[in-house]
């Protein structure tokens, strides 16, 4: 064996959640990379016992691990060291210069719109940030459209540098424990910057308030997924109708197939001669029902499938599933809505389906589909000892991965009453004073992003003495 330790961690002890040890660092991730000297049996791609370096056998197994792309590496290295020094420090320093330059436009974005100050007290409404919170959540969503950012690839290098740039800067301002507590809007910098535009989701980082998710929310920390529901599966015969002449899908929701094969896009309505057509099937489409419709026009009218300005002539479409009619006859020209109706139908599966996006504090995006509705949220209202008291059931569901007890901070706050949470059996409640149901129904479905089709008001069918009054 080998006695030496390949992963480097802090002992959790964490029942509820199940985690015990939190992993820092292991064998071949990247902090790993950037240590020139290894231990003793420690391969590039492997680990071999100290049994197996005496007696020799360690060059044999790093030798065989030379395969073609650890080859095809050394040779890229070679080809490296051949560049002409100067162009190749060049280039960087070019990179890391703009890089600083997006880091700087992102921050001055968010000064101007999600930053916000409370005239008060003078600091952040949201109070200090942490330096990791504050580039996460903050700086990484407001960079430009089609753009990425990467503190690490800049100058900086660091977050905790960045922020010190800022301070010198006269932008920001921090506490001892070096969060970020008020922005100084001031500046000239800050008051003369014109906004950009931003991307409603991006790579790795927060989407903004919107249908599926809210920002304000989202970076207070009350709430680090997203969900969408609900969507529909479409059949892979069907897929290409939700494809553009680029080649990009028209739903967000979509993912590979374990066997999905890149394709360069059609130039425009489909192949030039002696070309394949790109295989549109190897890849996962979940839509919205509010999208079919306008995926099946843009499809016809591209490739001259309308009869007339409503009509689709659905035998020209190529696709056997849609074919057959309602009444079972062979399928006539129909109406752009009819056909958008028949796909959800016919070109689906039956199942509904709905999409969790998990981000992390570290800007880092998880996708996952999962079959049928997310966890339900019941709203009701009771009399407890003679008081009013509204009951949130639901928001515990691990789909939504909200932190309950911000969550009742923030409705505290929010209806300035008292506000705490209650265990029932294995579920937990927010237990809010007063009767605040219509509010909350609008809460939960605007601000924190939870469908409302799995929203319930139970308190909306009661009589107007056990409901929150009209306004």
């Amino acid at each position: 064996g080998n006695p030496m330790p390949f992963a480097v961690g802090q002992w959790q002890g964490n029942r509820t959640s199940g985690v015990a040890v939190k992993v820092f660092t292991r064998f071949g991730d990247s902090l790993w990379a950037q240590n020139p000297t290894k231990p003793e049996g420690f391969m590039p791609t492997s680990v071999v016992s100290l049994d197996a370096v005496a007696d020799g056998a360690a060059p044999a197994a790093q030798a065989a691990e030379g395969s073609p792309e650890a080859v095809a590496e050394a040779q890229g290295d070679e080809a490296e060291k051949d560049k002409p020094e100067e162009t190749e420090k060049a280039t960087g320093e070019s990179s890391k210069e703009e890089m600083d330059a997006l880091l700087l436009r992102s921050f001055l974005q968010a000064a101007k719109t999600t930053l916000k100050q409370d005239a008060k007290a003078g600091g952040l409404k949201v109070g200090p940030l942490s330096p990791d919170i504050f580039y996460a959540q903050y700086v990484r969503p407001a960079r430009p459209a089609n753009t990425s950012v990467d503190v690490h690839k800049s100058t900086h290098k660091k977050v905790s540098k960045f922020i010190e740039y800022l301070k010198a800067s006269d932008l920001i301002a921090t506490d001892k424990n070096g969060h970020v507590s008020s922005i100084i809007r001031s500046s000239p910098d800050i008051r003369g910057y014109e906004l950009h535009e931003v991307s409603e989701t991006g790579d790795g980082g927060s989407a903004p308030a919107g249908k599926s998710g809210t920002a304000t929310l989202y970076v207070e920390g009350v709430a680090s997924s997203r969900v969408d529901f609900p969507l529909s599966l479409v059949k892979p015969d069907v897929n290409k109708l939700f494809f553009d002449a680029a080649g990009e899908c028209v739903s967000p929701h979509i993912r590979p197939r374990a066997d999905a094969q890149k394709f360069a896009p059609p130039q425009r309505d489909g192949k030039e001669e002696g070309e394949s057509a790109p295989d549109f099937s190897a890849w996962e489409v979940y839509v919205e029902p509010s999208q079919v419709a306008a995926a099946v026009k843009e499809f016809s009218s591209r490739h001259d499938f309308m009869v007339s300005k409503k009509l689709v002539d659905v035998k020209r479409l190529g696709i056997p599933a849609l074919l057959q009619g309602e009444d079972g006859e062979e399928a006539k020209p129909i109406t752009v809505d009819a056909l958008a109706r028949w796909v959800l139908e016919t070109g689906t599966a039956r199942q509904q389906y709905h999409k969790i996006t998990t981000v992390s504090l570290v800007g880092e995006e998880k996708v996952s589909f999962r079959q049928g509705a997310p966890q339900r949220v019941d709203i009701r209202t009771e009399k407890r000892k003679n008081h009013n008291v509204t009951i949130v059931q639901g928001l515990d569901a691990r789909s939504y991965s909200y932190d309950l007890e911000k969550l009742a901070d923030f409705f505290k706050k929010k209806f300035s009453v008292a506000v705490f949470l209650e265990d029932q059996g294995s579920a937990k409640l927010i237990v809010i004073g007063g009767f605040f149901d219509r509010d909350l129904e609008q809460i939960c479905s605007k601000e924190l992003g939870i469908p409302a089709d799995v929203v319930e008001n139970q308190a909306a069918g009661r009589k107007a003495d056990m409901k929150q009054r009209k306004k």
